[in-house]
């Protein structure tokens, strides 16, 4: 079986700098006191987020990423002062949802992630 594999990406340098910054957004999720928190309602999803985003300008996007059926990934943008967002849940189907939160808050960039069984 003779298969082409690509194992370097045409900007290869890029995405070393990306992953990089994915990094240091992870040690910094790691300073906060709690991750996300999330409770499924009928028809909402709340993500709670840690307190120390309560009050502050926060800016990013959540994304929704279904490791199963790359078609349902979701994304939302994050504007907010609240340490609540409320998201419409119609479009989580059953299964395993990875839920990535990027978000910049008072010149800090966070990255958490968290899983979602539904």
């Amino acid at each position: 079986m003779n298969a082409k594999i690509d194992l370097v990406t045409v900007d290869y340098y890029g995405k070393e700098l990306l992953y990089q910054d994915d990094i240091n957004k992870q040690k910094n999720s790691k300073k906060l006191s709690s991750s996300i928190s999330l409770q499924m309602n009928p028809h909402t999803l709340s993500i709670e987020l840690p307190k120390e985003f309560n009050e502050q300008l926060c800016t990013g996007k959540i994304v929704f990423y279904r490791p199963s059926d790359a078609q349902l990934d979701k994304e939302f943008k994050v504007n907010t002062e609240d340490s609540m967002i409320i998201l419409p849940n119609k479009f989580l189907s059953k299964g395993k949802w990875r839920i990535i939160l990027d978000i910049r808050c008072n010149d800090t960039e966070y990255q958490i992630k968290k899983d979602l069984f539904l």
